[in-house]
Order: C-alpha cells, then structure tokens, then sequence
C-alpha cells in the first residue's frame, strides 16, 4: 500500500501471501530502505535441529 519515490520513507514488507493470514512467509524486509536479515538465533536454531531423528 502506498508508492515509493526518493525521499520517502522506505519501510517495506515481500510476502508470498496475504500478510495477516499465518501461514504467509516474509520474504524481504527494508526497514529506512535498508534490506534486514530475516534470521535470528531461533531460527538458525529451528534450522539446525528440524531434520532430527
């Protein structure tokens, strides 16, 4: 929702789905125009360990 020109604020969310609904996933995130790590130690975590038996 919105427009992006220079000199606007850039914050900005890429889903594969509908935002609100739970089972959409964030692809990108730009906070200030600035591109965040989707990544924290919870799911380098979740990551590490999903594939064990």
């Amino acid at each position: 929702m919105g427009s992006i020109e220079v000199g606007k604020m850039g914050n900005i969310v890429v889903t594969d789905g509908d935002m609100l609904d739970p089972r959409t996933n964030i692809k990108y995130l730009f906070i200030n125009g600035r591109l965040l790590p989707l990544t924290s130690r919870h799911t380098e975590l979740f990551d590490s360990f999903k594939d064990r038996k």
